[in-house]
């Protein structure tokens, strides 16, 4: 999934009904970025000194051009894992019909916290605001309570989360006033 791609979420039963409705994103988190390629770059520098001192005899005695070769290699390898692997997190929630909403990757602050406590019936926004120099995404109840649902956005990315999360409960709350199908038989 790209890092600038918002994905819907759309359940359905058998009988077509929406069952369940949501979005998909990736969080950008720099932080990671940041260290990892501070880690690498204390590699590149335990290289260069490495390949320095291979010519010298008392280096290559002692093993100390091997050793700092091999770290070298190594915290090269664990700089570019970091930013690769951890620089990026995906987050995801999901209205169910029956009033849950689930975060199937976690909720900031916490990565085990899979369900929102409460009914999304109990949501009246879903807001993209400023805190502390990232934009986030939160969940409004009706008693002024917030949920976290994502941080470090853009302001562009924070307002799209936004938006498609509340496409996605009006398109649930519509789909559970709709009135079922008729089912007509023939009657002889």
């Amino acid at each position: 999934m790209a890092h600038d791609q918002i994905v819907k979420i759309r359940g359905q039963n058998a009988s077509g009904q929406l069952t369940s409705a949501g979005a998909r994103w990736v969080e950008l988190r720099d932080s990671y970025a940041i260290g990892g390629s501070l880690i690498a770059c204390v590699g590149v520098v335990a290289l260069a000194l490495g390949i320095a001192s291979a010519g010298d005899s008392y280096a290559q005695r002692s093993g100390a051009a091997t050793g700092l070769l091999m770290v070298a290699a190594l915290l090269i390898i664990i700089g570019v894992a970091v930013v690769v692997t951890m620089r990026r997190r995906l987050r995801a929630v999901v209205f169910q019909s029956d009033g849950t909403i689930s975060a199937p990757n976690g909720l900031p602050g916490n990565q085990s916290w899979r369900k929102v406590e409460g009914s999304h019936r109990d949501i009246v926004g879903i807001e993209s605001r400023l805190h502390r120099g990232e934009y986030i995404v939160v969940l409004v109840t009706v008693d002024g309570d917030q949920v976290w649902v994502s941080q470090n956005l853009t302001q562009d990315r924070a307002l799209k989360v936004a938006v498609q999360l509340s496409r996605a409960l009006s398109e649930l709350r519509l789909a559970a006033t709709a009135a079922p199908p008729l089912h007509l038989s023939l009657v002889q």
